[in-house]
């Protein structure tokens, strides 16, 4: 409870419709013995795409409360080369629900994207993502799927506040409620230095897109940026 006061920021008192933050992971400082320890959230989870094969679901589900699934890839040289829809995904995304796991969604961007040309591909991606789901009788609980737009990189020439508006309207357009941003801790810090909406300079935690930062043992442990 003390770690969940100290992290929203001393707020004790609680009122209905207040949103309290949940860390993924916080110390905890023992004041006579200084030792410190580390908790976990109570969910945990793990994201796949193509790249993982022959999946063991018996063992997903004894480990995992969530698994997010990739949908769609744009390719570095988005011009010469057009996104995909992720085949596998659909046989992933029909595991999950199968298997009674928490689904969620994600597409990636390597890095630089037109808006205007991501706005179609993305219409491409769903229709297909809605026709799979129907032809295999998947009936998704859209509104409780968090979908997330993922940036393998920056890219300065990139509106990424637009690329988030568009991709948040689509999938809403989809039945899709719950939005957000995906990349490592050094990504989503230049993406918030150059978010700008209407003309002037805004920040990721004044938006309602949920942020995904990436992390674990691949990562850099020396990465200071958290957002809420």
């Amino acid at each position: 409870e003390n770690d969940l006061i100290s992290y929203n920021n001393g707020k004790s008192e609680l009122n209905v419709g207040d949103v309290i933050l949940i860390p993924n992971l916080y110390k905890t400082v023992d004041t006579v013995s200084n030792n410190v320890t580390y908790s976990y959230a109570v969910a945990r989870g793990i994201d796949i795409s193509d790249y993982q094969v022959d999946i063991d679901w018996d063992r997903v589900k004894e480990t995992s409360d969530y698994v997010i699934v990739e949908v769609a890839r744009e390719p570095r040289n988005y011009i010469d080369n057009i996104g995909s829809y992720i085949e596998e995904c659909t046989n992933q995304i029909i595991n999950v629900v199968n298997n009674d796991i928490s689904l969620g969604l994600y597409f990636c961007i390597s890095s630089d994207m037109k808006v205007s040309v991501y706005e179609e591909r993305l219409d491409e991606y769903f229709s297909i993502l809605n026709t799979e789901m129907k032809d295999n009788g998947v009936e998704l609980n859209r509104g409780n799927i968090p979908v997330f737009l993922d940036f393998e990189e920056y890219y300065s020439g990139n509106d990424y506040y637009r690329l988030m508006e568009v991709f948040e309207q689509k999938c809403l357009e989809n039945g899709f409620s719950k939005v957000g941003i995906y990349g490592n801790g050094h990504t989503l810090s230049l993406i918030n230095d150059s978010l700008v909406k209407n003309g002037e300079h805004t920040d990721l935690n004044d938006t309602n897109w949920y942020v995904w930062k990436s992390g674990g043992p691949q990562y850099s442990t020396n990465e200071k940026l958290s957002y809420d």
